[in-house]
Parts: C-alpha cells; structure tokens; sequence
C-alpha cells in the first residue's frame, strides 16, 4: 500500500512539474490547434428510423463506440454503444430504433474551433465525443475522447522534443 501511494504521488509531482514547465513556455496558452487536425471522418451515418440491430452491426465491426443520426445531412441524434447496451437491457425483442434512444441535439462544434475549447466543453459536460460541422451544419467529422488522447500525446512528444 505504501509503494502505491509513494508511486502515485511521484507520477503526480512529475505530471505537475512539466504541466508548470509546458505553462511557462507558454505552449497552451499561444499554440491555436483546430480540432480539424485530430477529427476522425464519419464513414457511416444512421437515419432516425434505423433499427438498433443495424448500429450493433456497425460497432460489431470494431473501432466504433458512436454512430451520428442524420437527417438532410445535418446531425439530429448521437446512438452511442453504452445508449444500445442500455436499449438492449429494456427491450430484448429488438424492436427499437434510433430516434428511441438516441442522444438528441448532440454537441456539435464548427470546423476551426480550438482543440482547447473542444475539450474544456466535453469535459464540463462529461461527454465523449463531439460532432463536428461545417459551415452549413452538415456533418463532417466526429472527435472523441480517443482523438482528445491522441491529440495530447503529440503535443506532449513535441514540446519533449524541446527540451
């Protein structure tokens, strides 16, 4: 117990010393990062009147964990595999759809906006993705916590690059 805690609080001096290094070198503060460099492309969308075994399918397929609803292009819905277990947990005949258990008025963000700004919103509204749209609100991209992840490792392997 005692090499647990010792070990924790030397990860966590060490993770607030380079924060405090990273601050000061002002990386955070005047680097501008678009979340369009970290935004994964949307492969598939759902209609509002897809069948819950059509986007099982999709995540069974692997690297999935959210499926955007469409309609005329624009998002309307956000079905995420935690959203299908709970479906599947109240309906074990199958019969639901989308628009039954769907997120509705998901947050989308504009191309362009800030990598920063992107995050501080997912995190204050404990959410794991965030669709992204152009400028017409159509879908274009989809980031989530694994892009977010991504995204801090790069950062953070540059800025070690300078030291």
């Amino acid at each position: 117990m005692i090499q647990i805690i010792m070990r924790a609080q030397i990860d966590h001096f060490l993770i607030l010393t380079y924060l405090v290094i990273i601050k000061e070198k002002g990386v955070f503060m005047s680097t501008f990062i678009p979340i369009d460099e970290y935004t994964s492309p949307i492969e598939v969308v759902f209609k509002q009147d897809t069948p819950l075994i059509e986007i099982e399918k999709f995540f069974a397929q692997g690297n999935y964990r959210h499926a955007p609803i469409v309609h005329d292009g624009k998002p309307v819905g956000l079905v995420s595999q935690r959203d299908l277990y709970r479906a599947y947990a109240t309906n074990k005949e199958g019969t639901k759809v989308a628009s039954d258990v769907m997120v509705e008025d998901p947050l989308c963000v504009a191309l362009g906006t800030g990598l920063d700004t992107v995050a501080f919103k997912m995190a204050e509204k404990k959410i794991g993705s965030v669709l992204v749209v152009d400028q017409e609100g159509r879908l274009d991209g989809i980031f989530t916590s694994i892009d977010g992840f991504n995204a801090l490792i790069e950062i953070l392997r540059e800025q070690m690059k300078e030291f």
